[in-house]
C-alpha cells in the first residue's frame, strides 16, 4: 500500500505542514511598520521613546478611491471576452458564461464583465440572477452611465420575465433616467 496515508515518509507530511503554514498570512495584510533598532540605546534607567503608530482604517477611509476602469485591458480578459462573444454566437451559453467567469477571477471589480455576465443569465433564464449580476455591476460603474442604463433595461426584463410589471417600470424608468444627460 505504497499511497496509503500511513505509509508516507514522516517528511512529506512536515514538507506538507510547512507548505501550508507558509501559505497562511494574517488576516490584516501586510505587517505593520517595524520599529528602526539601528537608533541608540537608551541609556540605563531611561525609558524609550515609541512613537504610536496611527491605526490602519482611519489612513485609509480618508483617501479617496482611485477610479476603475469599465473597459478591461488586461490581454487575458480581452481575450476572454473574446471567446465568451464567439461562444454565445455559438449558442454555446454555459462555455460563454464561464469565459466570462474566469475573465471575473482576474478583473473582479470590472462592471462590464459583471454587466455581460448578466446578459448571459438573462439569455439563460436566470432571471433573479441576472438581476443580482446587474446591481453588482451598478454598484462598479461609477459614473459611467451606459452601463448603469444598459444595467437597469437588463433589471427591467428580468422582472418582466419574473412576472414583475410594476419593478420593470420603476426599472425602464432608472434606465431612461441614466440615458437622458
Amino acid at each position: 500500500m505504497t499511497g496509503s496515508p500511513t505509509c508516507r515518509p514522516r517528511g512529506y507530511w512536515l514538507i506538507l505542514v510547512l507548505l501550508v503554514a507558509g501559505c497562511a498570512g494574517t488576516p490584516e495584510g501586510p505587517s505593520a511598520p517595524v520599529e528602526d533598532r539601528s537608533a541608540q540605546a537608551p541609556v540605563k534607567g531611561e525609558a524609550k521613546q515609541v512613537k504610536p503608530v496611527p491605526p490602519r482604517s482611519s489612513a485609509r477611509t480618508n483617501q479617496p478611491r482611485p477610479a476603475r476602469p469599465s473597459a478591461p485591458t488586461n490581454p487575458a480578459v480581452l481575450a476572454l471576452m473574446d471567446t465568451a462573444g464567439a461562444q454565445e454566437n455559438a449558442g454555446d451559453l454555459s462555455a460563454a458564461s464561464a469565459a466570462l467567469e474566469r475573465a471575473l477571477r482576474i478583473e473582479p471589480h470590472n462592471p462590464l464583465l459583471w454587466s455581460r455576465l448578466a446578459n448571459l443569465r438573462l439569455e439563460q433564464g436566470d432571471y433573479r440572477q441576472a438581476e443580482n449580476l446587474a446591481r453588482k455591476s451598478n454598484s462598479l460603474a461609477g459614473k459611467n452611465q451606459a452601463i448603469q442604463a444598459r444595467n437597469w433595461q437588463l433589471i427591467a426584463q428580468a422582472r418582466r420575465e419574473q412576472g414583475d410589471t410594476k419593478g420593470a417600470r420603476a426599472a425602464d424608468e432608472r434606465a431612461r433616467q441614466m440615458e437622458s444627460p
